[in-house]
């Protein structure tokens, strides 16, 4: 006779055995088989007599009241009962609240019973990370107890300690129960499953995904987790060695790499620390193997851009009056980015040079899109103009395949900006976007694009860079339709003051002829000009 409780809610699930199968018409002897363990299972929950209930049902009459309603009414005073001790239990608590939870208040058989419980060991087709996860969201923050008990299953073997730890991460959703894990010891009990069990993927993503959690936002502990998981447990270990032992699984990326960029971002020691693990390469290995998953080229991102912001927020801290040592890791940092912006063009360039991946024009363009956005990163560095300059007929085939794709053409246009802002090579990078078709590509994503106010003044700060050097960039600049674009920009945004002045500017450097300024006036550009002067009088550059 099979009897098991459904996990979680405690309701029975009666699979009861059938001697026939294909029997249409059992026997009575079959039949009192049967209803032997129902009876049983009723008389036990409501105490009616056994006979009773058996001559009901094979009657064919429908099983007493007492006995259908008397489980639930047991149930419910259970339930009852245990509100009454967690409320004592809270009680308690909070006239010690400096008292942590003590492994001997719980019985040494609960943990193996919750892990029963929830995740059904023995009895898989019971498992349904469904139910687990509604259970989860009905906690609240005074269920200390049941959120112990969870977290002490970290500590049992792989199969356990996994589903474990996608419990965890599930409670770390919720910023409530964030402080309660860390006093739990949930962090360091993580960490050391990370280490026992390195091949199971599930528990290798789900525990970075809950250290992440645990050492970033605005609850309480935050930073000293942050920094606990930097120096003392050796999380950036963890999470190189996810990378690297679980190379073909995009989850397990994701959630590494965001635990590197939160243990990176505005802590000047812990980028250190990833950069000397060879965090960069990890990063751009992740990137080659999975070009077509978006969330692990945004991870990507991160974890880069975090790179180069540490430096700034080493700066900032050494100018409150920080210490000295603080300097150094700055220049170190700074020493350590400059060599892996290099390292990172090159990289760049040889995926722009490789064919389109088979997945489809998707997968190219999350490809496409994840690339650009690397090139704006590594194109902060100092001195790599140079190679940046060798990306642009690229970057322009990568803009025509995809024109009118939002986030492309923004990319495309950023970093136009940064090849021509600054720099020994900017004359040399703007006569290179002059000659390929750059202009084009850009004056048409300003024209497929017209609702978006950040791309406008992007083309416009291009176009302005690229004619303002010569007479040949403004040829270049009127036949790509350079004129059109920034009227119709100056007329869509005129309360903008940033597009009024690179507007006027670009008119200004456009209509250096008496057929072009006679082309700009028939277009209305010398009426805007004028609505700009008066609207904005005294704001900004515009009268100058």
């Amino acid at each position: 006779q099979a009897m098991r409780y459904a996990p979680l809610s405690g309701r029975p699930l009666i699979a009861l055995p059938r001697e026939d199968q294909n029997a249409a018409n059992p026997s009575n002897e079959q039949r009192g088989n049967l209803l032997r363990s129902r009876e049983d299972y009723l008389a036990w929950r409501a105490g009616v007599p056994a006979d009773q209930i058996k001559t009901e049902a094979l009657e064919g009459r429908p099983v007493s009241a007492a006995s259908r309603s008397a489980p639930h009414q047991q149930q419910q005073q259970m339930q009852t009962q245990q509100q009454q001790k967690q409320q004592h239990q809270l009680q308690q608590q909070q006239q010690q609240p400096n008292k942590k939870i003590s492994p001997l208040l719980v019985r040494p058989s609960s943990n193996v019973t919750c892990a029963e419980q929830l995740f059904g060991l023995g009895t898989n087709s019971f498992f349904s990370m469904e139910a687990v996860t509604r259970f989860l969201n009905s906690l609240k923050s005074t269920d200390r107890q049941l959120v112990y008990e969870f977290v002490i299953l970290l500590d049992h073997d792989e199969d356990v300690a996994a589903k474990a730890a996608v419990a965890t991460w599930l409670l770390a959703q919720n910023p409530q129960f964030r402080p309660l894990l860390t006093e739990l010891q949930a962090v360091e009990r993580l960490v050391r499953a990370t280490v026992q069990h390195p091949r199971s993927a599930e528990l290798q993503s789900a525990a970075c995904g809950t250290l992440k959690l645990l050492c970033v936002g605005p609850h309480e502990g935050a930073a000293e987790t942050k920094r606990r998981l930097t120096f003392e447990l050796d999380a950036i270990g963890v999470a190189t060695t996810a990378l690297r032992g679980h190379a073909n699984d995009a989850e397990v990326q994701r959630e590494a790499l965001g635990l590197l960029r939160a243990l990176a971002s505005s802590a000047p020691r812990g980028a250190r620390l990833v950069l000397d693990a060879g965090g960069v390469a990890l990063c751009l290995e992740s990137l080659k193997s999975h070009l077509s998953d978006e969330a692990v080229g945004e991870a990507v991102c991160g974890v880069l851009k975090a790179l180069r912001c540490a430096p700034k927020g080493t700066a900032a801290a050494a100018n409150q009056g920080g210490s000295s040592a603080l300097a150094v890791v700055e220049a170190v940092v700074t020493t350590r980015l400059q060599d892996e912006c290099e390292t990172g063009l090159k990289f760049c360039e040889d995926l722009l040079a490789l064919p389109s991946s088979s997945g489809g024009d998707v997968a190219s363009r999350t490809a496409s899109q994840t690339i650009l956005g690397l090139i704006t990163i590594f194109l902060e560095g100092k001195g790599v103009q140079g190679r940046g300059i060798r990306l642009i007929p690229a970057i322009s085939q990568r803009l025509r395949r995809f024109s009118g794709h939002l986030r492309i053409q923004t990319l495309g246009c950023q970093i136009f900006i940064q090849l021509t802002t600054g720099g020994m090579a900017q004359e040399e990078a703007a006569a290179r976007i002059a000659k390929t078709d750059c202009l084009t590509r850009v004056c048409q994503a300003m024209r497929d694009l017209p609702c978006n106010m950040h791309l406008q003044q992007l083309g416009l700060e291009v176009l302005l860079n690229v004619v303002k050097v010569n007479n040949e960039h403004k040829t270049a600049g009127f036949k790509a339709g350079g004129i059109a674009v920034t009227i119709t920009a100056m007329r869509s945004y005129s309360k903008n003051i940033k597009i009024q002045e690179l507007g006027i500017n670009c008119l200004l450097h456009l209509s250096d002829t008496v057929g072009r300024s006679a082309n700009c006036a028939k277009l209305g550009g010398l009426d805007l000009v004028v609505s700009a002067l008066a609207r904005h009088m005294k704001q900004g550059r515009v009268a100058e």
